[in-house]
């Protein structure tokens, strides 16, 4: 298995100022292809599909594991298990899914949920380990093929997103309509994932190669260029230990806040200017997820409700440069947060 770490920052035209804080994992659409992990229009990684089917298109995230099938009829070819940085756990998932053909998945914690695009748009609802398969509705697209699927979990229904009418539907547990907007053009849509970050949608737009964030109004947030993509789902940080960064400007102060940590615990602010990794911290008892990390300001002890803040200067310098953050007490640690100096 070979992971590939990158370093190209993608031209992205940002109209929010949330931007993308969480993770965006997306599966080529070509056999024998990659899972790319994308976080503030940039490539953070890549990892080769570890078995010998070559199509393992449908992907979803379960906490700390990244659980992917494949895509070919009646469960001929094995998907993969992997952890967040793309080692294969060994757990193999051979999907018979009775002929349907599948490229995405939405995931609500405990089941989950696909949509034939054979069928134009029968969705399934099946367990964990992509077993015991039950229909559900048939999401209409008006006789167009339906590609993409989501879980919503902020109101617990499911958005699909259909190839060539370049629509975004939701829709109720009971296949009632509930909205939809157009992206602007007959489209062909791919890799729909809920991002409770900001209660967004992001899409892959096959027809023009790029990464698109939406409002549930059809707001377009934010796009970059990339390639087209089958799968995609979002890694969500941990709702316990939050890191938010303030918007990073050379020559001036920066602003770091962790909350929902454990309360009166000392507290270290890390960043990592060469990205991703896993490098072990003995006197923590934790293994950060950024590459060869370097402390940022002193330690602090966090208040009785867990929260800790940090304002720093930024060297005039650093412009232009990526960074990656990730605040840790001990045997804890936060998401990471991906982003750059202005």
């Amino acid at each position: 298995m070979r992971i590939y770490l990158t370093v190209c920052v993608c031209a992205a035209l940002t109209t929010s100022t949330s931007g993308q804080t969480s993770v965006y994992f997306t599966t080529d659409n070509t056999d024998h292809g990659f899972t790319r992990a994308w976080q503030g229009g940039i490539e953070q990684y890549n990892f080769e599909w570890a078995t010998d089917s070559g199509h393992e298109q449908i992907i979803y995230v379960d906490g700390d594991f990244i659980r992917q099938a494949s895509f070919f009829a009646d469960g001929f070819d094995d998907g993969a298990e992997y952890d967040l940085a793309g080692n294969p756990t060994g757990t193999l998932y051979h999907f018979d899914n009775n002929g349907q053909m599948v490229f995405d998945a939405g995931f609500d914690g405990t089941n989950v949920y696909t949509v034939d695009f054979a069928t134009q748009g029968e969705v399934w609802v099946w367990d964990k380990d992509y077993t015991n398969g039950r229909f559900l509705f048939r999401a209409d697209h008006e006789n167009h093929p339906v590609y993409g699927i989501t879980w919503d979990g902020n109101n617990q229904t499911l958005w699909t997103c259909g190839w060539g009418d370049g629509r975004v539907r939701q829709w109720d547990m009971s296949g009632e309509l509930v909205s939809e907007f157009s992206v602007g053009f007959d489209s062909a849509l791919a890799a729909l994932a809920w991002d409770p970050a900001g209660d967004t949608l992001w899409l892959n737009n096959t027809s023009i190669n790029e990464n698109q964030q939406y409002d549930k109004a059809g707001n377009l947030l934010m796009t970059y260029q990339c390639g087209a993509y089958s799968g995609g789902e979002i890694s969500l940080p941990s709702p316990d230990f939050d890191l938010a960064v303030g918007t990073l400007i050379g020559g001036q102060k920066g602003q770091f806040d962790v909350t929902g940590a454990e309360p009166s615990q000392r507290t270290v602010l890390a960043y990592s200017l060469t990205g991703f990794g896993e490098f072990y911290v003995p006197p923590l008892n934790i293994t950060l997820d950024i590459d060869s990390p370097i402390q940022a300001g002193n330690p602090k002890n966090t208040d009785e409700k867990g929260s800790v803040s940090w304002t720093l200067p930024i060297p005039k310098n650093a412009r232009g440069k990526d960074v990656w953050l990730q605040a840790a007490q001990f045997d804890l640690k936060s998401n990471v947060v991906a982003t750059w100096v202005n």
